[in-house]
């Protein structure tokens, strides 16, 4: 399938003798490789002609011209991915900037594995094309075991230092019975050698209230935060259910990414 979308849109300003012409162009072609498998190209352009009166503003500005492409291929325990862009503009030279023109956009690669619906990683990966190296890969694994046990791993893998960047886990399980649960973060940078965050968190559950307990030692950011923290709830209203998080807040790592 051919999707397209095209403007030409024409400015006049009643205080010049100028005009502004612009040109904007987006189009898309789909196409269905098999019963599981997708492509996708896109094509953008943007370019305007003619003058523009200083303090006049436009609802766009600047131009653009560039290529995008999107392979997926899907089935019922996988998922593989595979996302880059070129800019044609760039490769002309036409940058303000200088220097290496760069067009190519970072080649990401993501591969989703869900064996069972309990167990589900993803490894992704993004190649410089320009350069012709590797500059990261990721892991995100989780365990479920319904709303008793669940684990979540982050891992990052910085191939230009040749070191582990960041490791993060979660843990939340019952301990002896469905009224006690433990909670457990942290996350480790491999660059400062030092955790950013460790935290943990322990309650129980009476016939009425609820009681916690949390331990969070987090060094870094705006706001650190080293101590205990004690609470009490009635279980008769709404709350948020005890997380190993500070009165602050803690840290997330953005690179956990989706759930498949």
């Amino acid at each position: 399938s051919l999707i397209y979308g095209g403007t030409f849109r024409q400015f006049l300003y009643p205080s010049a003798d100028a005009a502004l012409y612009t040109l904007n162009n987006n189009s898309q072609l789909s196409l269905k490789l098999g019963e599981r498998s997708t492509l996708n190209l896109n094509y953008g352009y943007l370019r305007p002609y003619g003058g523009m009166p200083v303090g006049f503003r436009l609802d766009q500005t600047g131009s653009n011209n560039n290529l995008s492409l999107n392979l997926n291929r899907e089935t019922r325990k996988g998922r593989l991915s595979l996302v880059t862009g070129y800019d044609i503009q760039r490769a002309q030279g036409e940058v303000l900037t200088g220097g290496k023109k760069n067009p190519w956009q970072n080649m990401a690669i993501q591969a989703t594995l869900r064996p069972s619906d309990a167990i589900q990683t993803r490894f992704t990966t993004a190649y410089d094309i320009n350069s012709g190296k590797l500059i990261d890969l990721t892991n995100r694994s989780r365990w479920r075991y319904g709303d008793s046990f669940g684990l979540d791993l982050g891992l990052r893998y910085d191939p230009r230092t040749g070191r582990l960047a960041q490791a993060t886990e979660t843990l939340s399980s019952w301990v002896f019975s469905r009224r006690t649960r433990i909670g457990v973060g942290s996350s480790y940078n491999g660059f400062t050698k030092k955790f950013d965050y460790k935290n943990l968190a322990l309650s129980h559950r009476y016939h009425d209230y609820e009681i916690s307990i949390s331990y969070l030692d987090q060094p870094f950011g705006f706001r650190t935060e080293k101590g205990f923290n004690i609470g009490i709830r009635l279980l008769a209203f709404p709350a948020p259910q005890s997380t190993t998080s500070g009165r602050f807040g803690t840290a997330i790592d953005t690179g956990m990414g989706e759930i498949f």
